[in-house]
């Protein structure tokens, strides 16, 4: 006959498998970049020139963009990206 366990070992063994009560960490990656300043193309932007940092990377045709190395496993929950002629 098998041992009877009492119900909250039971929940909490059920539980533990579940991923929100792990330790973990989240990390968002971005092309935002302040090494890359915004040329104010609206007269309105002029005086924000220089504060202004482009969140996104051309990539000309046949070449390629990594994002940096980020150790241990992960799960991608949203990518986003803009093609445009």
């Amino acid at each position: 006959m098998e041992e009877s366990r009492p119900l909250d070992v039971l929940i909490e063994e059920d539980r533990s498998g579940l991923p929100y009560l792990k330790d973990y960490r989240v990390r968002q990656v971005s092309t935002h970049g302040h090494d890359r300043p915004l040329v104010p193309l609206l007269r309105s932007w002029r005086p924000y020139a220089g504060t202004m940092h482009r969140d996104n990377v051309p990539i000309p045709p046949r070449g390629s963009w990594a994002f940096e190395e980020i150790a241990g496993p992960g799960k991608i929950i949203n990518f986003w990206c803009t093609v445009m002629p």
